[in-house]
């Protein structure tokens, strides 16, 4: 079977190329990714009401692990999720990952969707304070007010309560900063493996973690339920390939800010999914999202603009 890696550079689905090139593709792929990540949430969130919490991190992962599994061992074996460099680094990004997913589902458990996904937004500040001491990424004025801006734009849009803190806002906190250190080590992993093989490790890595203990936890779904499980690992999928692929072609930095067009899609899977009726301020907030993101966007265009020119 041919080489995995070697094969990457031949096609753009298995692109492992560290390419600072194109910060404006990077940045149209994560805002298209923060909406479609949402959907899984909204599941995860759906099937907290009636099956155990670890049944359903087990499903986000199992099944993102086996959908991709076919065509990981078709070009190279399973040996291909071990054969690249850093492994232990990737063994520690996957673990970073499934903390986050953890925590994050047990917050949406027991608070509202987008309450929880405004406190995951933490990890933003987390990927632009240790970017330099992690990646070696300036950050400028203008990343640390948008990124700054930006979270503030959130805290309009959800109006946290001022109740202290409770389970919930625990561990969305947590569950924030854990994935911020996750982005942080794609960024700095990519290049050492495809973006697909990354995928699949990560997915690797939480369903080895959680499938020996599952069975003690185990609740049988019903059809509907089992759809959905499978939805969650497809939608981790494509999300996630997203996530890295945009680390890939754009700096941790540039990209944070752009985390934050999460909140548009949760807050409209809030509404239609579970009737959490929008205020007036949530306008307010998202439009000062836009911006920001779109204050951004621009400066980046131009600057890649300018570095081309000067090439």
């Amino acid at each position: 079977m041919k080489n995995l890696y070697s094969a990457s550079k031949t096609g753009a689905l298995l692109q492992g190329k560290h390419d600072d090139g194109n910060p404006i593709k990077g940045i149209l792929l994560l805002v298209f990714a923060m909406q479609i990540v949402p959907m899984l949430d909204t599941i995860a969130k759906y099937l907290s009401l009636s099956l155990p919490l670890l049944q359903i991190v087990w499903a986000r992962y199992f099944f993102h692990f086996i959908l991709l599994l076919p065509y990981i061992f078709y070009t190279q074996g399973i040996k291909g999720l071990f054969a690249f460099k850093d492994f232990m680094l990737h063994v520690l990004r996957g673990f970073f990952l499934f903390l986050s997913t953890c925590f994050f589902f047990a917050a949406i458990k027991y608070a509202p969707l987008a309450d929880s996904i405004a406190l995951v937004f933490i990890y933003p500040i987390i990927i632009t304070i240790l970017a330099p001491f992690i990646l070696g990424e300036k950050v400028g004025i203008h990343r640390w007010s948008a990124t700054v801006i930006g979270f503030v734009g959130v805290l309009i849009i959800v109006e946290p309560q001022a109740g202290g803190f409770n389970f919930g806002t625990i561990m969305a906190i947590l569950a924030g900063a854990f994935y911020g250190l996750y982005v942080l080590f794609t960024r700095k992993l990519s290049g050492t493996a495809p973006d697909i093989l990354m995928l699949a490790f990560t997915a690797f890595f939480g369903a080895a973690v959680t499938t020996p203990v599952v069975p003690f936890y185990w609740s049988t779904p019903d059809l509907t339920q089992a759809i959905l499980m499978l939805c969650i690992g497809l939608i981790a999928c494509i999300g996630h390939y997203l996530i890295i692929r945009a680390n890939s072609l754009t700096k941790a930095v540039i990209l944070a800010p752009f985390g934050y067009s999460e909140m548009i899609s949760a807050l409209l899977l809030g509404y239609f999914i579970f009737s959490d009726w929008p205020k007036d301020n949530m306008f307010i907030g998202v439009g000062i999202l836009i911006l920001c993101g779109s204050y951004i966007a621009k400066r980046e265009y131009h600057n890649h603009k300018n570095s081309k020119r000067n090439v």
